[in-house]
């Protein structure tokens, strides 16, 4: 029978009806595979914090964290509370676990920045801290000559503003 089927040209109709099925399933798990990438929750943070404590302790700090941490500080006000942040080449793990920053399909998450400020207050022995911080990632797609980049916004994940804050309590 199977002789029969190739003696009279069903066998390479047969064959192509096959690649051609074989194609069309071959896309379809592909792009049900990217259709149905987890979406990944952020969870609600806090980005200010107030407590008891002595303004100048809180002050120095708040300037040790940030002169021990990747984001570097632009301009300091002690007298207003002000410390302006400005990190231009932050590692491509540190922007990972800072903001939900996803590089495209064969496109390479290779760093980012972040930038804001935190204001420091005091009010009747109570000190309240608040953190606003923005994060842009970098990718890049190294099969092109030259490489392409792109920076796109990104959402904070909470663990930059909690760091900050953990540090003053």
């Amino acid at each position: 029978m199977f002789k029969n089927t190739l003696a009279n040209g069903k066998g390479s109709k047969i064959m192509k009806s096959f690649k051609g099925m074989s194609s069309v399933v071959l896309a379809a798990l592909m792009l049900g595979g990217c259709a149905s990438a987890p979406v990944v929750e952020i969870k609600p943070f806090d980005k200010s914090v107030s407590f008891e404590g002595n303004y100048d302790e809180s002050w120095s700090k708040l300037v040790g964290f940030m002169s021990t941490n990747d984001i570097s500080i632009g301009t300091i006000e002690k007298d207003s509370g002000l410390v302006t942040l400005s990190g231009d080449d932050l590692s491509p793990e540190l922007i990972a676990e800072y903001c939900d920053a996803k590089a495209p399909f064969l496109w390479v998450l290779t760093g980012g920045k972040g930038s804001g400020s935190v204001l420091m207050t005091e009010d009747s022995g109570f000190i309240t801290a608040t953190v606003n911080v923005k994060f842009q990632g970098t990718s890049t797609y190294t099969m092109a000559n030259p490489p392409q980049y792109k920076t796109a916004k990104c959402n904070s994940r909470g663990a930059f503003e909690s760091a900050v804050l953990g540090s003053l309590q």
